[in-house]
């Protein structure tokens, strides 16, 4: 157990703590390239100036799709809108996002879709964790009136190998659209 690490006017490379506790982290001139606190917890970390590096994110789009209606449909993605970092590939085959090796880590997913408006059935989406978990989703009933607007967003604790999909259901009688759709994923930490 540390209660107290300085880097006054040094850069300190790497800084470890694997089985203790760091109370505090002080960077008052000198920088810390990497902090880890593997099994223990980390108090507080503060500096002059606190520069935390970018994670990695993907966004992904939709511009168009049909949905059958009563069936669980996967979202397949016209194109990567966005990157930042690595650790996150799609997997265009089957519209899936994948976490790649040494990337464990808390990631946020969000989804939003657009459907056409028409007054009859549901319509949902679904955050689904390795093809067969679904870890957040949301159900509104349709309107004539307006384009209807679903989004479902999660955190949740990813490892190597894992992924992510954006599946869509609906329950018009009919087959509808989906429009302008998006997918955010980035890794938190």
């Amino acid at each position: 157990t540390a209660s107290t690490m300085t880097a006054t006017t040094s850069t300190v490379t790497t800084l470890t703590a694997t089985t203790g506790n760091v109370t505090t982290v002080n960077a008052t001139t000198g920088n810390i390239s990497t902090l880890n606190a593997t099994t223990s917890s980390l108090g507080s970390i503060s500096g002059t100036t606190l520069a935390l590096s970018t994670q990695s994110y993907l966004e992904l789009t939709k511009t168009t799709q049909t949905i059958t209606t009563g069936l669980d449909t996967l979202v397949t993605y016209d194109a990567t809108f966005r990157t930042q970092g690595s650790g996150l590939t799609l997997d265009a085959d089957n519209g899936t996002v994948v976490i790649a090796s040494s990337t464990n880590g808390l990631y946020s997913c969000v989804i939003t879709v657009g459907w056409d408006s028409n007054a009859s059935g549901t319509r949902e989406v679904f955050v689904r964790r390795n093809s067969s978990y679904n870890v957040a989703w949301d159900k509104v009933s349709a309107t004539a009136t307006d384009i209807i607007q679903t989004t479902s967003a999660v955190c949740y604790v990813l490892t190597s190998g894992s992924t992510l999909q954006a599946r869509v259901y609906q329950t018009s009688g009919a087959d509808r659209t989906i429009t302008n759709v998006r997918m955010y994923v980035a890794r938190i930490w």
